[in-house]
């Protein structure tokens, strides 16, 4: 283990603090100025991350809002297609995320929408490969709420006959 994992990111870490690549470690010139310069000191570097955070962020809140109004739709309506919905909704998680990556770029980088470059692709995209895992939660939060509503129910009850 001390072959295969720890050696090759201590060299790594090492690299990294030195100004350039050389084989010799020299403990004088170690410095986290090269991290200073990529992360603070370059913009594209910065917009990268806040990108990915506000992206990851937007994901997060837009599977599951959709994935909770599709599950309180069929659990108030009582209908027949929350199978449907939920293999529907399970769909993108059986294609490999690079096939969905690519058929967005495919899509939606051409007329009418030529979103390519933009944030607006890779937040469709996102959404596409985060939303079987939303609908999952969903659904399971919505079976233990109704469990919840249950109990509630049941203890109200009692509350109020004993008055």
């Amino acid at each position: 283990m001390l072959f295969r994992s720890v050696l090759p990111i201590a060299g790594l870490i090492f690299v990294s603090l030195q100004p350039f690549w050389t084989p010799i470690i020299n403990w004088k010139v170690l410095s986290l100025n090269n991290f200073m310069e990529v992360i603070v000191n370059n913009r594209l570097t910065t917009r990268g991350l806040t990108n990915s955070l506000l992206l990851g962020v937007a994901t997060a809140t837009i599977c599951m809002l959709i994935a909770g109004v599709v599950m309180l739709h069929f659990q108030q309506s009582k209908r027949t297609g929350r199978r449907f919905a939920d293999g529907i909704m399970s769909l993108p998680a059986t294609l490999p995320h690079t096939v969905i990556g690519v058929a967005f770029l495919l899509a939606f980088s051409v007329a009418p929408f030529r979103l390519y470059g933009t944030v607006a692709i890779l937040l469709l995209a996102y959404v596409c490969i985060a939303l079987p895992f939303a609908a999952r939660a969903a659904s399971r939060s919505e079976e233990h709420t109704s469990e919840l509503q249950s109990l509630a129910y049941l203890v109200c009850r009692l509350l109020l006959e004993k008055k």
